[in-house]
């Protein structure tokens, strides 16, 4: 425990910045009062089309905070160097088309089901909404393990385990 509040207290010496966070924070609460009021991931997300709108809207749900938040960032600390790396640009943007596939195809299975239930015809029918929940967690997993593990085998294997996978 000590070790985490050593790790806080190094963080906040390092990065603390008033303006900083408080643009940062005014910025989430206002999108998070925003999603809950208009409900914009439910409600605007199944207005896309499945999977392809889905996956833009959830790439630019996440995408454009996350930016905006580097973004202010790169202004309080008066260092806009990471911000022009192509290097952060394009991990940025791989991660967020990763993220974005794995949330808009997390319930791909069960508009499967709805949508073409020939496809669980072999699945008897009292266990068809199980399966779909099984494929609804294990397919997003695979979806985006198969995209993690290949950027790891491209570029970090040589110099780190599989993230996170270690002894």
């Amino acid at each position: 425990m000590k070790a985490i509040f050593s790790y806080i207290r190094e963080f906040l010496r390092e990065q603390w910045n008033p303006g900083y966070f408080t643009a940062v924070g005014t910025m989430l609460a206002f999108l998070f009062v925003l999603n809950y009021t208009f409900d914009f991931e439910g409600t605007v997300a199944r207005t896309f089309t499945f999977p392809f709108g889905r996956i833009g809207f959830f790439f630019m749900f996440y995408f454009v905070p996350y930016i905006l938040t580097h973004a202010a960032y790169a202004v309080a600390h008066r260092d806009t160097g990471m911000l022009k790396s192509t290097g952060f640009w394009g991990l940025s943007i791989f991660t967020c088309i990763v993220l974005a596939i794995y949330i808009a195809l997390h319930d791909g299975p069960w508009y499967l089901l709805k949508t073409q239930p020939e496809l669980f015809a072999l699945v008897p029918k009292q266990f068809q909404p199980i399966a779909a929940r099984c494929a609804s967690n294990v397919l997003p997993l695979i979806l985006m393990g198969i995209p993690v593990v290949g950027y790891w085998w491209r570029k970090d294997r040589s110099t780190m385990p599989l993230y996170g996978f270690s002894a």
